[in-house]
């Protein structure tokens, strides 16, 4: 049985001196956030909407109760929703009730190494489905990354393991962000038939793994400068990825191992041996 816990609000101060709030809850009748969750769906399906993914006729909002947990950026001199993502938590019950999982499971665009991935890291631990993820237009690529950083962390701490039904174009700015070490890919495109989606969106099974995100960022980072034309470029913009998802982490999360080849990549020593 899923005990939320409630997660502290925190400040984010953005690069331009803008000061946005982050709040995490679950969407329970007693949460005391009818109206801010009311914000969010509306801002989801504006900007689905606004990138061709919702039709523009679509209202309905399915993910929502107890056991979807929240996260949200909100402008406090407004009182807005200005991005957002959300955990369908699985705790106790089977990984078939997924929604994107059994999505897969239907049009049967899984590739069964993928499945077998997935099962595997699955055992004996929560499973989180992460989804609609949005941010408002106009607002920082910065605050995405916070709010990403923030449900990340904070399955670092609980042992979540991340599954994610992600549309075509997000999944190749992930991939070229984090990188296949990271972005574990486990089936094929999937033409999202549905009442409320456009009809050409298109998504693909994907884990992430916040137990190993940590080790597996470091060994895209070597495997770019290592390379036999090393990739600096891309290096360099990981490893500002991990300077920015280790800023704020409880350190006493990551393993002996990690925070040594952390050490080392700062002095260098990664930039040639593994």
């Amino acid at each position: 049985m899923l005990t939320p816990q409630r997660v502290p609000d925190r400040e984010i101060v953005t690069g331009n001196g803008r000061r946005l709030i982050l709040k995490t809850y679950f969407d329970t009748p007693d949460a005391g956030h009818a109206s801010l969750t009311a914000k969010v769906v509306e801002g989801r399906l504006r900007e689905y909407r606004r990138h061709n993914v919702l039709l523009p006729e679509t209202r309905a909002d399915k993910l929502r109760g107890p056991h979807i947990e929240i996260v949200v950026v909100v402008d406090p001199a407004t009182d807005e929703a200005v991005a957002s993502l959300r955990k369908i938590h699985t705790t106790g019950v089977a990984l078939e009730v997924l929604p994107s999982y059994h999505r897969f499971e239907e049009d049967g665009e899984w590739v069964e190494r993928g499945k077998h991935a997935l099962r595997a890291r699955a055992a004996n631990r929560p499973v989180v489905e992460i989804a609609c993820l949005w941010k408002s237009r106009g607002v920082e690529t910065g605050v995405k990354i916070e709010l990403c950083k923030a449900a990340l962390q904070a399955s670092v701490g609980r042992g979540e393991l991340w599954f994610m039904g992600v549309l075509e174009a997000e999944y190749g700015h992930m991939l070229r962000e984090y990188g296949p070490r990271v972005i574990h890919t486990l089936g094929n495109l999937l033409e999202m038939r549905d009442e409320e989606f456009a009809s050409d969106v298109r998504a693909r099974p994907v884990m992430l793994d916040p137990a190993t995100f940590y080790d597996e960022l470091i060994d895209e980072i070597v495997d770019a400068r290592s390379a036999p034309t090393p990739d600096l470029q891309t290096a360099a913009m990981r490893g500002v990825i991990l300077q920015d998802y280790l800023i704020g982490l409880d350190e006493s999360l990551l393993s002996d191992r990690t925070l040594r080849r952390l050490e080392g990549l700062n002095d260098g020593i990664y930039a040639v041996h593994a």
